[in-house]
């Protein structure tokens, strides 16, 4: 599955977009291509947006765990679950997760989008499948599977279910209990890493399949401006070359329609 450099891609991407957004009536494919390339690219940096979120997220995680240990270390056994609790919520950690649970949800979604995407676009774009020489929908089947199982692991390393995580509300009434004792928001701060690193590579694989697919998609849109480029321009109502003010007052005088001149 060959990427091209992202730049080089998007770069490409832009100016066919224009092109064809200037095509008039070139056709409806055409320019229905142009608009799903252009959500491909949105998808694309929304994707890298993600990824730099979840190292932030990460990294998060390894300061506030420097910070609990550091408290456990200076506080009396009797005082330290009260300090971390309240070390807890200075820090937003239950937003923190929150946050996650939502790069978590959004990477599903677009990986579902972009399935649905690739069939449609091998519905409607015939030079798409001779470009995409790579089975997307296994492909993005296979990322929601990895990524639930990566979950799942990393929810059993912290010592939680994967239930406690289905829906919003239960993230954070377990993240509420946890956060209550020094232990539990090390248990939670341990799944809550091992999520955001694994959901890192994640991401960064759902990129490079959204990327190849975005190749395909522009391969075949070119191909088919090409193509069209190579045939007689015709104009709805127009002529297929341009008449000169001599020739068009020429016409006139004699009473007959310019128009029988563009067939």
């Amino acid at each position: 599955m060959k990427i091209l450099n992202t730049k080089r891609l998007l770069a490409g991407l832009l100016a066919m977009t224009i092109q064809t957004a200037h095509a008039g009536g070139g056709g409806g494919g055409l320019a229905g291509g142009a608009t799903e390339l252009t959500q491909l690219a949105n998808k694309a940096q929304l994707l890298l947006a993600y990824v730099e979120q979840t190292q932030q997220t990460v990294h998060q995680f390894n300061t506030y765990m420097a910070m609990l240990q550091s408290l456990k270390q200076l506080t009396p056994s009797n005082l330290v679950d009260n300090q971390a609790f309240k070390l807890w919520q200075d820090n937003g950690m239950t937003q923190t997760f929150h946050d996650l649970y939502q790069v978590v949800n959004n990477g599903q979604r677009i990986a579902y989008t972009l399935q649905s995407q690739d069939s449609m676009l091998r519905s409607l774009s015939p030079g798409y499948g001779q470009y995409a020489n790579f089975d997307f929908q296994s492909g993005y089947k296979n990322w929601s599977d990895n990524t639930r199982n990566a979950v799942v692991s990393a929810l059993q390393t912290g010592k939680a279910q994967a239930e406690d995580f289905n829906s919003e509300g239960d993230m954070i009434r377990e993240l509420t209990n946890r956060s209550h004792s020094a232990n539990g928001q090390v248990e939670a701060l341990q799944a809550g890493n091992e999520i955001g690193i694994a959901m890192v590579g994640q991401l960064q694989k759902l990129r490079q399949l959204q990327l190849a697919q975005m190749n395909a998609q522009q391969m075949a849109k070119l191909s088919e401006q090409a193509e069209l480029d190579g045939r007689p321009k015709k104009y709805d109502g127009g002529c297929d070359r341009i008449l000169s003010g001599d020739e068009i007052r020429a016409i006139r005088r004699r009473g007959e329609n310019a128009m029988d001149y563009c067939r």
